[in-house]
């Protein structure tokens, strides 16, 4: 077994080349494509959390209790903020 220190494994490492604009442009486009994206898929979910949220309220007493649910149960969840699961 060969012994490896610090200094050894720091002498081998290559400088990387320097971006060039176009690559870090590219670079820090793909970051926010991917971000924006994110955020895209969390409203769509935020919104139809709202929606299902709303239509609960709105169902009556007969259609709560061919589902299972209370009155209070329905109030409690379609009472919650939409960002909450």
């Amino acid at each position: 077994m060969t012994n490896v220190n610090c200094t050894d494994i720091l002498t081998k490492i290559q400088p990387c080349p320097p971006l060039t604009w176009r690559a870090w442009l590219k670079a820090g486009l793909d970051l926010f494509k991917n971000d924006a994206v994110a955020v895209a898929d969390l409203v769509c979910v935020w919104q139809a959390r709202a929606a299902e949220r709303h239509r609960l309220r709105a169902l009556d007493d007969r259609m709560l209790k061919d589902i299972g649910l209370s009155r209070a149960d329905a109030e409690a969840e379609g009472g919650k903020p939409f960002w909450r699961r």
